[in-house]
């Protein structure tokens, strides 16, 4: 057997070492590479996220299979606020970078271009969204013991901080803070991504004239307060508001004296209503507001109170000051007899109302709501009911009873019975039609559907209504067909 040289006992040690060299370089390689897909992954997952909250939970989520942090704090120049989390939790210690990012911040120049209000901070596992100091104090230099600091930019502006302390008490590696800094570039951008969709949705339910509620998320918000009022017994009123002489005011000083007049009104009716209050521009110069658990009594005060200021506020305009007065409608719920009396509407009654005044509008919430934009619709309901009614041949229509019977199969909301005795049976009928108030705002199509029964039984009436409760939409039927059956004994009466 050969002798083992110095020569060979000095190769085989340096093989062992490359070996080992080589197994702790493969070993940092796949470190490397799991945490470049992390990265990847973070980056990708970042830039598809719709709201800051999105954006905060992803990066939380990243930075834990990235590199295992003990604190993570984020803050936004522009709305100088900071997300702050910890694992394990310390409340003192978040308080103390709390402190720290936003004084880091607190002398950087704001670019705050947005117009609402920031939304509810996201929460994952302790994450809190934490306001800004009372107190502004002057900006400190880093402090490299609470963490890796990476600056949020786009281009030359500032927009805010990130900073991540590792669970490990060592210092970031190069590659560490290399990682870091490409998070930091790719949480700017998302975080700008997501303040432009936020500005998106924002303008998509707002007027870009007064910043109001346009008139589909006003209807959204209306539907959602008045069936809340009907199905609980909650009061909720419904104001509309025209400004009077609005036309001359456009046609003799011009547009831009108009939109000065619409914008400086919205701002009187924001000022006069509650904060629970919901204010939309419904149309050209009509406003609408939804009060939220208010009976007619307080709402009538309030659409005074509404009157007064707009007749003696004086209208500033480049051309000087001009005055205007308010014709306002009230509708509440629950209160049935409004969407009833506002399918009466006739053409004598419509030219009357724009010259009543408001006082006696007021009085009249029936003939307060014809004057308004959803009058096209009413006078529809008006008419496709009264096919209905003379389809079905009405006899003794002030004694119209709803039931509900057992063996009536109808798809769609609730079901209500009229009795054989009131109406002469016939060929089944089938109508799309919007009925009105507390779903007089709604413009989708809904379906009245009459069915008839056995013998003696009389008619089956179906309403395709997923927002209101059966009892609800029997009530609503019961009183539509009182009222126009009512109506057109009335002309068949006048007729004779």
């Amino acid at each position: 057997m050969a002798k083992q040289t110095v020569s060979d006992v000095s190769r085989v040690d340096e093989l062992a070492r490359v070996t080992r060299e080589l197994a702790h370089a493969q070993g940092e390689l796949q470190q490397y590479h799991q945490r470049l897909t992390a990265l990847h992954r973070l980056t990708d997952t970042l830039a598809s996220a719709s709201d800051e909250d999105g954006v905060i939970k992803v990066l939380l989520k990243g930075l834990q299979s990235m590199i295992d942090p003990a604190l993570v704090g984020v803050a936004r120049s522009q709305r100088n606020r900071a997300w702050i989390w910890s694992d394990p939790q310390n409340r003192e210690r978040e308080a103390q970078v709390r402190r720290y990012v936003l004084r880091r911040l607190s002398q950087s120049p704001s670019h705050d271009a947005e117009s609402s209000a920031p939304p509810r901070g996201g929460r994952s596992r302790h994450l809190r969204l934490v306001p800004p100091s009372a107190s502004q104090q002057v900006m400190q230099e880093q402090d490299a013991t609470l963490g890796e600091e990476v600056p949020l930019a786009l281009g030359s502006e500032e927009t805010g901080l990130l900073l991540v302390q590792l669970k490990d008490p060592g210092r970031f590696t190069p590659r560490e803070r290399e990682a870091l800094e490409t998070v930091g570039a790719s949480l700017s951008l998302a975080l700008r991504h997501a303040q432009t969709q936020q500005q998106a949705r924002a303008m998509a339910l707002h007027d870009p004239l007064t910043d109001l509620l346009n008139p589909h998320a006003f209807e959204r918000a209306l539907m959602r307060e008045l069936s809340v009022g009907l199905r609980y017994g909650v009061p909720a009123c419904l104001l509309l508001l025209d400004l009077d002489f609005f036309r001359i005011v456009n046609d003799r000083l011009g547009h831009t004296a108009g939109d000065q007049v619409l914008k400086t009104a919205a701002d009187l009716i924001r000022g006069t209503v509650r904060d629970s209050d919901i204010v939309g521009r419904y149309r050209g110069n009509t406003f609408a507001v939804v009060l939220p658990h208010t009976d007619r009594q307080r709402a009538h005060a309030l659409a005074e109170r509404l009157r007064e200021r707009v007749e003696r506020y004086p209208f500033t305009i480049e051309a000087g000051q001009v005055r205007t007065t308010a014709s306002i409608g009230l509708a509440a719920v629950p209160d049935s007899t409004v969407p009833v009396e506002a399918t009466n509407a006739t053409p004598e009654m419509i030219s009357a109302a724009v010259t009543k005044p408001t006082a006696e509008l007021l009085a009249r919430s029936g003939d307060s709501l014809i004057g308004s934009p959803v009058l096209p619709w009413i006078m529809k309901v008006d008419y496709l009911l009264e096919v209905i009614l003379n389809s079905l041949a009405v006899i003794q229509p002030a004694s119209v009873t709803m039931a509900r019977p057992t063996d009536v199969n109808l798809s769609g909301g609730g079901v209500g019975f009229v009795s054989d005795h009131e109406f002469a049976e016939g060929d089944q009928l089938a109508m799309k039609l919007i009925l009105p108030p507390f779903v007089l705002i709604q413009t989708v199509a809904k379906v009245i559907r009459s069915e008839p029964q056995a013998s003696g039984q009389g008619f089956a009436i179906a309403t395709e209504f997923v927002d209101l409760k059966a009892d609800d939409q029997e009530h609503l039927i019961r009183h539509i067909l009182h009222t126009q059956a009512k109506r057109l004994r009335a002309r068949r009466k006048s007729v004779q």
